[in-house]
């Protein structure tokens, strides 16, 4: 098996080139939870886990960790600003000083831990740029916090390229965290943050490869795009992707993981699951991807 550890650029921080997001933790038990960490983290090697306030399963990665005696042996990042009502369905959002601090408490509660490896800002909107990047707001906040000690880097988790454009140029920003902007359907980040990022030192994340989850469910009646209803012109695309797959006899799902695999800027990709034979094929496609002249057929197929 290929070593798939790496480190984050200039913060220093050990990681690895996979990383396992915990969003699906939120509906499944504990026992469970613990268990797919353990098949991520030991098994399979991957140690940076992706959590956050809004996903509500930070609490679950502590117990697990603490159980399994890992806490010490994990990248551990989380984020501030995004919260969600997932009774309601509702989003909320602040980024105000007093509520980053109480959130970052929270989390070292809920993960059990004294220091945090890496904190974002979560889903900030350009109507958030103000309270994100002005004086005494989220990112002035998570500065204090670093240089105390309780925080190792900090980053810019969003899919609006106005607050991920901004973060490169801010020296306060350490790390780019993109979803939904880099996969086979859309690849803004590539043209339009990527390059300047490298340029400025800084350390890229990519998540979502599936954008959310079409490129994994394939078009039909369930199908959602970014977590939405899937636009026609979508549909129509990923209907002429997945063609061109079975031509090919390859999974789409391959196709786009294999896409995003295999850019050399991209320090981390993070996926997210609740079955461990999913973290298995994620690794298998990141030692053994499918062929570029494959994936690039692939892409000329679904070009808008």
């Amino acid at each position: 098996m290929d070593r798939i550890e790496t480190i984050l650029g200039n913060t220093g921080i050990k990681s690895t080139k996979l990383g396992f997001g915990t969003t699906g933790l939120r509906t499944i038990e504990q026992e469970l939870s613990t268990k797919l960490l353990h098949t991520a983290i030991v098994k399979y090697g991957i140690k940076h886990i992706d959590t956050a306030a809004m996903y509500q399963t930070e609490e679950k990665v502590g117990i697990a960790l603490r159980e399994l005696n890992l806490t010490d042996e994990v990248t551990l990042s989380t984020k501030v600003g995004g919260y969600r009502d997932w009774e309601r369905e509702i989003n909320f959002f602040s980024f105000e000083r007093d509520t980053v601090l109480n959130s970052i408490e929270l989390s070292l509660k809920r993960l059990q831990v004294s220091t945090l490896d890496i904190v974002h800002v979560h889903d900030a909107r350009p109507e958030h740029m103000a309270d994100v990047f002005g004086s005494g707001g989220a990112l002035d906040t998570l500065v204090s916090l670093k240089e105390e000690g309780v925080i190792r880097a900090i980053g810019m988790a969003t899919k609006f390229m106005p607050l991920q454009i901004a973060s490169v140029f801010d020296h306060r920003v350490d790390i780019i965290q993109t979803y939904n902007v880099y996969n086979l359907l859309d690849r803004r980040a590539e043209i339009e943050l990527y390059p300047t990022a490298m340029e400025k030192g800084k350390v890229i994340i990519n998540t979502a490869p599936f954008a959310g989850f079409i490129l994994a469910t394939g078009p039909g009646p369930n199908a959602s795009y970014i977590y939405e209803p899937v636009p026609e012109e979508i549909e129509r695309r990923v209907i002429n992707m997945q063609a061109k797959c079975d031509k090919l006899d390859v999974k789409l799902t391959d196709v786009a993981m294999s896409f995003c695999f295999d850019n050399p800027v991209v320090h981390s990709t993070v996926l997210s699951t609740h079955k461990p034979s999913h973290i298995k094929n994620w690794l298998d496609m990141m030692q053994n991807p499918v062929p570029r002249e494959t994936v690039q057929a692939v892409l000329k197929a679904g070009e808008a």
